[in-house]
């Protein structure tokens, strides 16, 4: 049996909201709703340069990250920017507090300017 949308039933039965939220990856929009560009683009999963040997504690990026957009993953395991976590970014070098164990996994994802 099919429920009218004006009916009883369908007002006091929860709906799934199946809409999609849009997330603007190349263009954002001002208060006046025209779209601007922004020069960026993303890197996925970035193994950064450096030895993983237990004494290294600097590993370079490819490209300068936007600040505030790297996510650093060591071992699956997202790390904390700033001088009291985990590392800190100084241009394209990471430059971790403690020198990551031999034959960790790093792996960096960010956005960097055009």
């Amino acid at each position: 049996m099919a429920i009218s949308f004006d009916s009883p039933e369908a007002k006091t039965r929860p709906r799934k909201n199946t809409r999609k939220k849009f997330i603007p990856t190349k263009s954002v929009f001002k208060e006046d709703e025209s779209p601007i560009l922004i020069d960026k683009d993303e890197i996925n999963r970035e193994i950064p340069k450096g030895d993983l040997n237990g004494i290294n504690f600097i590993f370079t990026l490819s490209r300068v990250p936007i600040e505030g957009s790297e996510h650093i993953y060591l071992n699956g395991l997202l790390q904390e920017n700033g001088e009291e976590n985990d590392y800190i970014i100084r241009n394209s070098d990471i430059i971790f507090l403690t020198p990551p164990e031999r034959d960790y996994k790093l792996r960096c994802t960010y956005y960097y300017n055009l």
